[in-house]
């Protein structure tokens, strides 16, 4: 995962926050969002989504 070198964790710590196994540090989103050229905010968006539907949520 180069996203994780880039942002200086190990790949294990980033697999663990983007599992859902470990609470992600709002630092740890910022950075990741600027190393793939996104912002938090459509990251927040799109986890929501993604959450309601493995609910079977609608939104």
């Amino acid at each position: 995962m180069w996203v994780a070198a880039r942002i200086g964790i190990a790949r294990q710590q980033l697999s663990l926050y983007t599992t859902g196994m470990r609470p992600i540090p709002v630092a740890i989103v910022v950075d990741a969002c600027e190393a793939v050229g996104s912002v938090p905010e459509v990251i927040a968006v799109r986890a929501y989504e993604r959450l309601c539907e493995e609910m079977g949520d609608s939104q």
